[in-house]
């Protein structure tokens, strides 16, 4: 989906686990999940339609394994597999007759791959599922923040050997900020996580200012953080505002970044509302 409309920043290896959900669909039913006369039809449908349940067609498929294909076939793409390897190793939790990925579980992934994409409205939407799925199991809520201490320590580590390196510089930044949002989700301070997330969004924004999505990612940390102090009764406009400022440098840089425009609106949204309720108090 899309290809078929244009999203370069989203084509990852998202975009080859939906091939890969398209070739599994066809070997195990026999048929494409879309069939059309023409590319064009092709494509209006890859984005518009849902492609019929494997079962219907073929009985023998477990309600798993259809899970499986659905999720691979997500239109949108911070909702299929992260990589093939995840895909692939549901795929033999089938075969040995085990229960696949919890779908809470899932959303932690998506979560993460929501940030990676720049969307951060997306990812806080995610992890409240996530820990809406896992209420009262605190157990799942500190295996999730255990597994980001551990990539947050892995990639510190990196950094001591790798200081400019604006990669791993940006992935733990997307590791705290996922912290940080669990942790408000949770009725904790994140502000260490937050002004962590911030120091590694602004140096990877320095080692490439030619790049869109370090800005991006800068505005992310400070769209959130405004929304926190909104919830803490502050005032957010100082934060919406420096967080525009990074927006409209990314939209400069690259017309194309949806995540930058998305987050522009999403701010206009913000301030809007925030009028509306001064001029209500007033």
């Amino acid at each position: 989906p899309e290809q078929a409309l244009g999203r370069r920043h989203d084509i990852t290896t998202r975009t080859d686990v939906y091939a890969l959900g398209g070739t599994l669909y066809w070997a195990l039913t026999g048929r494409a999940p879309f069939e059309a006369e023409t590319p064009v039809n092709a494509c209006l449908k890859t984005i518009h339609e849902e492609p019929k349940r494997p079962g219907e067609i073929e009985p023998t498929i477990s309600s798993d394994l259809e899970r499986i294909i659905f999720r691979a076939l997500a239109k949108d793409p911070v909702r299929r597999y992260e990589s093939a390897r995840q895909m692939a190793d549901d795929l033999d939790l089938v075969v040995q007759g085990r229960p696949i990925q919890s779908d809470d579980e899932m959303r932690f992934s998506q979560g993460l791959a929501a940030l990676h994409a720049g969307r951060i409205e997306e990812s806080i939407h995610m992890f409240k599922e996530m820990i809406r799925g896992s209420q009262g199991d605190l157990s799942r809520h500190d295996a999730v923040m255990k597994k980001l201490s551990e990539g947050e320590e892995g990639l510190s580590l990196a950094i001591e050997q790798q200081k400019k390196n604006y990669d791993v510089r940006t992935q733990r930044g997307i590791l705290r900020l996922a912290k940080a949002i669990i942790q408000s989700l949770d009725g904790k301070d994140p502000g260490e996580a937050c002004r962590g997330s911030l120091d590694d969004f602004t140096k990877a924004s320095a080692l490439r200012p030619e790049h869109s999505t370090a800005k991006v990612n800068s505005a992310n940390i400070l769209i959130f953080s405004a929304r926190y102090a909104r919830s803490a009764g502050k005032s957010p406009l100082d934060l919406f505002k420096m967080a525009l400022n990074e927006l409209n440098e990314a939209v400069q840089l690259d017309m194309t970044n949806v995540a930058a425009l998305h987050n522009r609106g999403t701010i206009y949204f913000y301030v809007a509302r925030e009028a509306k309720r001064a001029g209500a108090a007033a």
